[in-house]
Formats: structure tokens, sequence, C-alpha cells
């Protein structure tokens, strides 16, 4: 990232929800009776027993780090989907020829949350709800963002582009 570009627009969302702590819960006493058992019970440590610890802590980490890190900064737009991106993807707003506000079913659109590729070819990070902004790029390839605040975020995008040396005044038209 441009550390001497200023934030215009900053949101993280969280995978985790209320009903995800209860289910973290669960998993974390399953893990603690496995291992109270085969360490102090005097069972034996199986397949089983190690795939019981496994999985569980592994869905705990990811549901514990699962986050989306959205920057709209004076140059351009900086997304992370932690923990599969390992630093910030960098979005050239000069390179955006469209920017919306989108309601969408991630379900039905998308087969769900995450990091997806919809039918039309569009990639999609989200992590919650149904709205964001659906950026369409001049190589004609597109890209929605889940947001909780699609308006903001669209906003600080189109103040980012006037800023910058976007895409042609042709182009700015369509915003």
């Amino acid at each position: 990232m441009n550390a001497t570009s200023s934030i215009v627009f900053s949101e993280t969302q969280r995978l985790l929800r209320p009903w995800m702590k209860v289910l973290i819960v669960v998993l974390s006493l399953n893990l603690v009776l496995i291992l109270g058992y085969d360490f102090w019970g005097g069972g034996p440590l199986t397949i089983g027993t190690v795939l019981g610890i496994v999985v569980p802590a592994g869905v705990l980490a990811l549901l514990w780090s699962a986050k989306l890190d959205c920057q709209v900064r004076e140059d351009d737009l900086y997304v992370r989907y932690s923990p599969f991106h390992w630093s910030h993807k960098r979005i050239q707003l000069k390179d955006v020829l469209n920017v919306e506000s989108k309601t969408y079913s991630p379900i039905k659109d998308y087969g769900g949350w995450g990091i997806r590729c919809g039918r039309d070819g569009c990639k999609v990070y989200n992590v919650r709800g149904n709205r964001g902004v659906m950026l369409k790029f001049v190589d004609g390839k597109s890209l929605l963002i889940g947001s909780q605040q699609p308006v903001r975020l669209l906003d600080a995008i189109r103040s980012s582009q006037s800023r910058s040396s976007g895409p042609s005044a042709g182009h700015r038209a369509q915003l």
C-alpha cells in the first residue's frame, strides 16, 4: 500500500456472528473432552481422536481469523480477505469503468459467502449480508465487494476516482 496516501474509507467485517460463537464454544468443549479422555483417561490416541482435535481446531482458527478489510485511499482501493490474502490487493481506480451499489443474493447468485466467482465470471469478496459495491473494469472483468456500508464505500470510490487520474471523461460519465 502507498503509505503516503490517506485513507478515505475503511471497513473491516468479521465472519464471526453470535451463533458462530456458540459453535466455537461447542467445538472447544469437544476438544477438551477428547483431550481429557485420551491424556488423562488412559485411552489410546487414535486417528479419530487426532481428527477430532485437528478438524475442529482448524475450523475454529478459520472462523476466528476470517475477515474482509476494505480501504479506499486517495490513490486506489485495497482489499484483503484474511487469512486467504497475505497482503492487501490493490485495485487501481483508473481501471474502473463503472461502479454501483448492489443488493444481491449471496447463495443464489454466488453460492454463498467468501471468495467466490459468479456464473457471469464476476469475482466476489463477501463476509456477510447481501449488499455491496460492483466494480466493472475496462478489460470487461467485474468485482463485487460485500459491504455493510455500500453507500459510503461507493461515495469514497467515486471521490477517489475524481481526485486521481482515472478513466477518460467518457468513462466517468457512466459512473
